[in-house]
């Protein structure tokens, strides 16, 4: 995973276990931040739409050659703990190739909520 540091403005490949494998990764998709306590640390929401062969980009929509990727979990990584978890979710439906789709994290003042 490539990691800013905004303080330092360097660039850093950091090796992290629990997010596809050495032969397959994801790809059309998103991932959003949730912030941790004064902001600091925190989550990350990943919604991928495909997964596929590593060193097989695919170009355009017509070029899907990997599998849906279903939403019957959604994969977490924990900021400070560098560690990547699989959340079930309530979605019962089929896996789906998704591409060119996005998602807004929106928080909930009233019930301190990021939804």
């Amino acid at each position: 995973m490539l990691v800013y540091d905004i303080k330092t403005k360097t660039l850093q490949n950091e090796t992290i276990d629990g997010y596809g494998t050495e032969s397959d990764g994801y790809e059309f998709g998103t991932i959003d931040w949730i912030p941790g306590k004064d902001k600091k640390g925190g989550l990350l929401v990943s919604l991928m739409g495909v997964r596929s062969l590593m060193g097989r980009a695919n170009t355009t929509d017509d070029d899907l050659d990997g599998e849906g990727v279903s939403f019957t979990y959604v994969m977490l990584y924990d900021l400070e703990g560098k560690r990547w978890y699989n959340q079930s979710t309530e979605y019962r439906g089929e896996p789906l190739t998704r591409t060119r789709f996005c998602t807004a994290l929106v928080h909930d003042d009233e019930r301190g909520v990021y939804e």
